[in-house]
């Protein structure tokens, strides 16, 4: 009786890894769709209305982590009327599903943001926004072949493990 319940209590811990290591890609791939729904927002926002970053990052949008980037930019906006990039790069870091290249190209892309006129702006907002649907198209495709892999992994081992200790 004490094997089962020990078998079933490794295959719930292998399967809550697998989970864990699937979700890392999965919540790559929405990190990118929200930072390109970002940047067609931005370019609207800024080039047709040509709104202050303040009111267009006060707009509550995307996932948590992308809302947790935006609230930590608007409140330095509101207190220091520009984006440290040492607040900016504390935020960052709390994204470990990230590569430090897609980190830096984030900074980047966001301590670029007011230090233009509006048509240059503009130009480079479609620039990033490029480069960030080529990182999404990436992660989708890492998030099907490999998130999907270490959750299934996570249930064949902890079956494994439940056939074992039987």
């Amino acid at each position: 009786m004490i094997n089962v319940v020990l078998g079933c209590v490794l295959l719930g811990i292998a399967s809550y890894i697998g989970y864990q290591l699937g979700n890392v890609y999965r919540r790559r791939q929405m990190f990118f769709e929200d930072i390109v729904v970002f940047c067609v927002l931005l370019e609207s926002e800024v080039g047709l209305f040509q709104n202050s970053l303040p009111e267009v990052f006060g707009k509550p949008m995307g996932r948590k982590d992308w809302q947790m980037i935006l609230a930590g930019c608007s409140n330095e906006l509101k207190q220091n009327n520009q984006i440290s990039a040492e607040a900016l790069n504390s935020a960052l870091a709390k994204l470990t599903h990230l590569s430090a290249g897609e980190i830096d190209q984030i900074g980047d892309f966001i301590l670029s943001l007011g230090r233009l006129d509006v048509d240059e702006q503009v130009s480079k907002i479609k620039r990033f926004r490029q480069a960030f649907e080529q990182r999404l198209s990436g992660a989708k495709t890492d998030n099907k072949k490999k998130g999907g892999l270490y959750t299934k992994m996570g249930v064949i081992v902890g079956v494994l493990c439940l056939i074992l200790v039987i």
